[in-house]
């Protein structure tokens, strides 16, 4: 059998520096046709996409906390690892406000997980507060100072 008698796999590779490294393009060539080139690339891209969607199948009731989600009041997750998103604003200009979001495995909840802050003497701040709920933890946004209105309370339960 001659040189490129047994298959793709045997085409020759032009290496000019003699380094050992050559283009991804004759790397492709040498290893496999552009039409497996092609199939190759469109089954990876089929398993990325069902990957994607085994991901968001896992992710279970996400939904706006119904009944509405009250600052200062205590939660209890008896679900699965939860992701809590909370957007307010102060409600008074120039209103001072601290919040605190804690959890715990028993209430009232006091590890304190993510805070902030608003101290604006203009137009009513707005602020995000993200934190993760374990399962079968209580959890808490408390309110030190001017509590904020609440413009969306998110939760979302993982896997």
């Amino acid at each position: 059998m001659g040189f490129g008698a047994i298959g793709d796999m045997t085409k020759a590779v032009y290496d000019p520096n003699k380094d050992g490294q050559i283009a991804l393009a004759q790397l492709v060539a040498a290893v496999c046709s552009e039409s497996e080139a092609d199939t190759r690339v469109a089954a990876e891209a089929t398993a990325r996409n069902a990957a994607v969607a085994a991901v968001d199948n896992k992710l279970d009731n996400v939904y706006t906390a119904q009944p509405p989600r009250a600052m200062d009041s205590i939660y209890h997750n008896n679900s699965k690892i939860r992701v809590v998103v909370v957007s307010f604003r102060q409600s008074e200009m120039g209103a001072q406000g601290i919040d605190e979001a804690r959890i715990g495995s028993s209430s009232p909840p006091t590890t304190e997980v993510a805070k902030t802050s608003e101290d604006q003497s203009g137009y009513p701040p707005y602020n995000c507060m993200t934190f993760i709920v374990p399962p079968n933890y209580y959890y808490t946004i408390v309110s030190l100072i001017t509590p904020p209105d609440i413009e969306y309370w998110t939760e979302y339960d993982l896997f």
